[in-house]
């Protein structure tokens, strides 16, 4: 089955044109897996390319932009940072939660397709941007408690506690991204 949706249409006479009505195309859901997935592998991988006595410039250029990339959305702050190779990742241990939680939540989604569309409340259908706003808020919770509790007893979580409050964060953030992206498609689950 096409990913887009062809409709016929007579143009004159016995002549007859196919218009593809490409806002029922897969290329935003796809374009938001790929790059979820792409980040998601490059941020292990980045310490082990600069890391390496061996990485030619291709891999510590690659590993660099990752860095790169990385100094844009995070503090990268080294203590707060899961390390291989001797190197810290590009992230901090909280946004590597996030991201690599969200390229699983979306291959779920993926994977799961019309079957994990009909898990979810709605039926296909948008949720309203207040019930987003509130999944959202839900998810940050967790690591908004964490943060209180480093504040009030000066004690800093663990780089996995961090980690996992944001795996929350990212699962429900891809998961309402994905359900926006396929309402837009105009896809139905029913």
């Amino acid at each position: 089955m096409s990913n887009v949706v062809r409709r016929k249409v007579r143009a004159s006479g016995s002549c007859v044109v196919y218009v593809t009505d490409v806002s029922r195309s897969h290329w935003p859901e796809a374009l938001f897996a790929s790059v979820a997935v792409l980040w998601a592998v490059a941020l292990p991988l980045a310490p082990l390319g600069l890391g390496s006595a061996t990485a030619g410039p291709l891999v510590r250029g690659a590993a660099g932009l990752a860095y790169l990339a990385g100094a844009v959305v995070c503090h990268q702050r080294p203590e707060r940072s899961f390390a291989w190779a001797g190197q810290t990742w590009p992230v901090c241990a909280r946004c590597a939660g996030i991201y690599v939680s969200a390229a699983a939540a979306v291959l779920l989604w993926l994977a799961l397709g019309r079957v994990g569309a009909r898990l979810t409340s709605g039926r296909g259908r948008a949720m309203d941007a207040q019930a987003a706003r509130t999944a959202v808020a839900l998810a940050m919770l967790p690591a908004g408690l964490t943060l209180v509790w480093e504040w009030t007893t000066g004690v800093t979580p663990s780089n996995l506690v961090r980690a996992t409050t944001g795996v929350v964060i990212g699962g429900v953030v891809a998961w309402v991204v994905m359900r926006a992206l396929r309402a837009e498609r105009g896809v139905g689950v029913d």
